[in-house]
């Protein structure tokens, strides 16, 4: 999601109108894609009874090799892929603090 944003940007003025109708209908479907496991996520949660903002928050500390630290968060578009404000709170917060302690 935050990658599709950064590429599109970077394709704005591009005369490959193939690869950013690619790059554009890749990035459209994503959020589809996305807003999927975000659903099945908050399902599974509330069957288990637990807790879909806490538990997001400790599972993505175990997996902060995937946070992106180039690309900013794009809010909106996790917005539209069905991330809670929380969630993306959480990223966004991480995403700094990663940079802080090793700048690229």
């Amino acid at each position: 999601l935050d990658a599709g944003e950064s590429f599109l940007r970077k394709l704005h003025n591009s005369k490959h109108k193939t690869t950013v109708e690619a790059v554009s209908q890749i990035a459209h479907e994503e959020i589809a894609h996305v807003d999927f496991g975000s659903r099945w996520y908050r399902r599974v949660c509330a069957e288990q009874k637990i807790d879909p903002d806490q538990y997001f928050c400790e599972r993505m500390k175990e997996f902060i090799h995937w946070v992106p630290r180039r690309e900013k968060i794009a809010r909106e578009r996790r917005a539209l892929a069905g991330f809670r404000e929380v969630e993306i709170n959480f990223l966004e917060e991480l995403r700094l603090s990663l940079n802080e302690r090793s700048p690229q």
